[in-house]
């Protein structure tokens, strides 16, 4: 385990989670801007348990790559810089809360690994779950994505809901590829 120091919060909060069907992931932002995604929350929301078995997860700083990148039959789909930059950040509040995160732009290049490696016909049964959750997320995130584009360059995010976009991400994750597939109105 690294020895690395927290960055502090400077938005975001435990009891403040983005919520992706049943999957509550703490989010935060940092005070140099990184937005990140609580290592717990990363790992459970492409299917893994908090901690992995080799005694890896929740709590510690991995050195790269982490446990959801090592298998050997993902190597050939994870270029290296991603492997290269998969460390945990470990942050805290003024309050006293601290964790460890990842950067949250790391979520749908580990989605895109299992995604690749799904259709290379490379994933051992135990992680077929983790490419479906992953095809789910993906369009989930893109959906939101243009989304958030659109309120941003029309002035609309002033004008909508709160927390409207996590519950656009949390409908297509819930009704799965079909929200998306069949054009439901979100």
């Amino acid at each position: 385990m690294s020895k690395q120091k927290s960055i502090k919060v400077i938005a975001g909060a435990p009891d403040r989670p983005l919520i992706i069907g049943n999957i509550e992931i703490q989010c935060y932002v940092l005070e140099d801007e990184t937005r990140v995604l609580s290592q717990q929350g990363f790992l459970e929301a492409i299917g893994r348990a908090r901690k992995a078995k080799g005694g890896h997860g929740a709590g510690t700083v991995d050195t790269p790559p982490p446990a959801f990148l090592a298998p050997r039959n993902l190597k050939p789909f994870v270029p290296r810089e991603l492997s290269e930059s998969t460390v945990a950040i470990p942050f805290g509040t003024g309050e006293g809360y601290r964790g460890y995160g990842y950067p949250a732009g790391l979520l749908p290049k580990v989605c895109e690994v299992y995604l690749e490696a799904r259709k290379a016909n490379a994933l051992l049964p135990s992680q077929k779950h983790i490419a479906e959750r992953a095809e789910i997320l993906i369009r989930g995130l893109a959906t939101v994505g243009i989304i958030a584009l659109i309120d941003e360059a029309t002035g609309y995010q002033q004008l909508r809901e709160e927390r409207a976009l996590a519950t656009i991400l949390d409908a297509v994750y819930r009704q799965g590829t079909s929200a998306v597939d069949q054009n439901i109105p979100l």
